[in-house]
């Protein structure tokens, strides 16, 4: 079984969750607010680890500390990337929103985006992997590249998509 599987179906996962606007502005108000949360999270644990060196940070704190922007950087990234995918491709649902959920896991980052399906009447173009050398289409290129693993489901019977990505800390070779 995979991380993402274990994570999925887990009864007691906890995700946090937020409803963006079905239109352009949801991929910066889902970047924005994972940026926010992802910042708070650090400094609660830099917080709880203790100041030790002159910049006030943990001994082995530094290297941790840019590993972690690294991630924030692919995590804003591959959220936007989903989040204006369903915006492109999927109906707005009833309320007129896509909803972005994260949580943080064995220093992996999970993501999902649902939104309420692809209809054709709503969607820019049915959804898929673009040509490598096209002016559109190529994000999802990016999101297989910078993911240890993602997954696309459609429920036939709530007519949803959700896509699920999971991202971790790149490991030095």
């Amino acid at each position: 079984m995979t991380s993402l599987e274990r994570v999925l179906q887990a009864d007691d996962a906890v995700w946090a969750d937020l409803d963006l606007p079905h239109g352009p502005e949801a991929g910066p108000q889902a970047r924005h607010a994972l940026r926010t949360a992802f910042e708070e999270t650090l400094a609660e644990l830099v917080g709880a680890a203790g100041a030790t060196d002159d910049a006030g940070l943990p001994d082995d704190c530094a290297v941790g500390l840019d590993a972690a922007q690294d991630l924030l950087q692919d995590v804003l990234i591959v959220a936007g990337e989903l989040v204006l995918n369903a915006v492109d491709h999927g109906r707005p649902g009833m309320l007129g929103t896509v909803r972005l959920s994260w949580r943080w896991e064995d220093g992996r980052v999970y993501l999902r985006v649902l939104d309420a399906g692809y209809d054709p009447e709503f969607a820019d173009g049915p959804p898929g992997l673009g040509a490598p050398e096209s002016i559109r289409g190529r994000g999802l290129f990016m999101v297989d590249a910078i993911c240890e693993e993602w997954s696309v489901e459609t429920d036939p019977i709530t007519e949803t998509t959700q896509v699920t990505a999971c991202l971790g800390i790149a490991q030095a070779s």
